[in-house]
Parts: structure tokens; sequence; C-alpha cells
């Protein structure tokens, strides 16, 4: 569900914010939560409630696989999408 909703919210930028400055750091979670407030700022409530609970407790690393699990799955539909595209713009 997490996964989804990252997937539903999450751009280009967000990604890779997540990626360069919290994904496997080990940043206290002082740290970690002023990152995520930046990127959060826009989102649903929704998610941003999902995670602040895991982050209160300590459950960073569930957060981590959601996001890499996202993170892999949008790269994919990128790809198809750019696929797609060049199938539409050349013929086949």
């Amino acid at each position: 569900m997490l996964e989804e909703l990252i997937l539903s919210e999450f751009n280009e930028k967000d990604y890779t914010i997540f990626e360069q400055q919290i994904l496997d750091l080990d940043l206290p979670s002082s740290e970690v939560e002023h990152t995520l407030k930046r990127i959060l700022k826009s989102k649903s409530k929704s998610l941003q409630d999902k995670f602040f609970l895991l982050l209160q407790e300590k459950k960073l690393k569930i957060l981590e696989n959601a996001f890499k699990r996202a993170r892999k799955r949008y790269k994919t539909m990128m790809t198809l999408r750019f696929m797609r595209f060049e199938q539409n713009e050349f013929g086949e």
C-alpha cells in the first residue's frame, strides 16, 4: 500500500532526493524527518502520516524497502513509456 502511494505521488525529483539524501545512509531520525518534510510538503496527508508513523516507530527499513520497490516500478514504467513513444514515432 505504501509502495502504491509513493508511485502515485512521487515524481522524478522526489525519487532522486530520497535516494541521495536518505536511502541507506543510516542518518539520525531528526535528519531523515527534516528531509522527508521537504519531500512530502506537497503530498497527500495520508502519505505523510504513513511515512512519519514508520519513522516514529523506528521502521525506516520498511520505508526504504517500499521506496526501492516503488522506484524500480517507476523506472520500468518510464522505460516502457519511452519504448511505446519510440514505436509510435518511428513505427515498428
